[in-house]
């Protein structure tokens, strides 16, 4: 069953959820397991897990955006740094 499941990650397989993996498995090797039995031989076994996937804002990496935090680098790094602390806070991963 691990075997199975590595060869899948190592030919570059999309393994975006456990429903996919059990359904491949089930189509290329014939093997049918439990979901939560998956879930649990992924994790214990191969150290994988699944994290919930956050969505951005839309303007956090619009051209707009991208342009004003290079000008901000550009401005910062122009900026004598001895004895003073920069204390920079990016707005866009604020909720």
């Amino acid at each position: 069953m691990v075997d199975a499941i590595t060869e899948m990650y190592s030919q570059g397989e999309y393994l975006s959820s456990a429903r996919v993996i059990h359904s491949m498995l089930i189509e290329k090797y014939d093997v049918d397991i439990q979901k939560r039995k998956l879930i649990r031989l992924m994790h214990s076994n191969l150290g994988m897990r699944y994290k919930r996937v956050k969505e951005i804002s839309w303007q956090a990496n619009s051209s707009k955006n991208l342009l004003l935090r290079h000008i901000y680098a550009i401005k910062l790094l122009d900026i004598d740094l001895y004895n003073k602390i920069i204390l920079n806070v990016d707005e866009t991963w604020i909720g």
